[in-house]
């Protein structure tokens, strides 16, 4: 992994496509539409990331989560180089960069 050790991140299964009884499961376990895709714990602050394909944009759901939350603690992403762009811009010092994100580059 790219992150520093002491980064705690985690997917939602949101956007994941599951049968109907697994659906159900999760429902029930309390899986609700909005939350974004990854979210990671920095710095003792949360900060989530959407991730999208040109030309999707957030659902209403999505839109209602990212009101609650700090402007500067999420971002949609449409590309890997944006995800690393982001968690630079948060302070998030990368191990190394992904090999996908150095493409382009130099």
């Amino acid at each position: 992994y790219c992150l520093p050790p002491d980064i705690m991140w985690s997917s939602t299964l949101n956007g994941v496509y599951l049968g109907p009884k697994t659906r159900s499961l999760a429902k029930a376990s309390g899986l609700r539409p909005g939350p974004f895709d990854l979210f990671l714990i920095h710095n003792r602050r949360t900060f989530w990331i959407e991730l999208k394909i040109h030309p999707n944009k957030l659902t209403p759901e999505q839109a209602t989560f990212a009101r609650l939350l700090h402007p500067d603690s999420w971002a949609v992403c449409y590309s890997l180089n944006e995800v690393v762009a982001f968690l630079q811009h948060i302070g998030v010092k990368l191990r190394a960069l992904p090999e996908a994100a150095l493409i382009g580059r130099g």
